[in-house]
């Protein structure tokens, strides 16, 4: 029944999973902490990241495998490591917002003081990028071939 359904309407399936797994586990989070929305201790915030990142992923996981079988996974897998852009716009995208950011954060270091000074957090820029990508598996690989 679920399976005909999610044949039938994959997008609807696909956009309720996403956003349930994912506010679903924040909602979890935030009730484990008793609705305290005082400030989040890393192991918090990094719990909520996570379920932002598998809403997408694991709902685009799913609905390619209930609507594609193993060839969509495959399918799937190799539209993933498929570069379709050459390799000076892959440069635009990835370091057009730590531009924009550096553009921001420099004026206001001079006018604001020290604690708008950029530095860079490769720790964080990892697991942007990991994240992205992840996520990108919803998004691009299964919604948008079937919005388009």
């Amino acid at each position: 029944m679920i399976a005909n359904s999610l044949q039938r309407h994959p997008l609807a399936w696909f956009f309720s999973l996403a956003f349930g797994i994912s506010w679903g586990g924040i909602l979890v989070i935030v009730a484990a902490r008793g609705f305290d929305f005082s400030p989040l201790q890393p192991a918090e915030g990094g719990l909520i990241f996570l379920m932002m990142l598998l809403g997408p992923s694991l709902s685009g996981l799913i609905c390619t495998a209930f609507t594609g079988g193993r060839l969509g996974l495959r399918a799937l897998w190799r539209s993933a490591l498929r570069w379709r852009v050459a390799p000076q716009w892959l440069a635009v995208a990835l370091l057009t917002t730590p531009a924009i950011l550096l553009m921001i954060l420099l004026p206001l270091t001079m006018v604001a003081g020290p604690a708008f000074r950029p530095g860079l957090q490769w720790p964080l820029l990892v697991v942007g990028l990991v994240a992205g990508s992840f996520e990108e598996i919803g998004w691009t690989g299964f919604a948008t071939p079937r919005l388009l």
